[in-house]
């Protein structure tokens, strides 16, 4: 079940992502931005992998899940606010 939910949530996420980012910059930086964006986030799973492995030696994995969940609500609430300054730009 576990792989499941992991898989959709993957496979959801991964290209509302990436379209939210190439419509960040103009159709000549597409590109670059998708390969900037592929590129961060490999390097982000590697280096978080690493260094909440590293952390795990310190404190217990409940503490580390926690850590994790502030962190994704904190990029959950940062998506928000620029979804919304970017609708209200585009009404005006």
């Amino acid at each position: 079940i576990a792989a499941i939910l992991f898989g959709a949530g993957y496979g959801t996420v991964m290209p509302c992502l990436q379209t939210w980012t190439v419509q960040k910059v103009s159709e000549a930086k597409s590109g670059a931005a998708n390969a900037t964006f592929l590129s961060s986030f490999d390097i982000g799973v590697g280096i978080s992998a690493f260094t909440l492995g590293l952390l795990a030696e310190w404190i217990s994995l409940e503490m580390i899940f926690r850590v994790v969940s502030i962190s994704f609500l904190l990029v959950a609430l940062f998506v928000y606010k620029d979804a919304k300054r970017t609708r209200k730009n585009n009404h005006m």
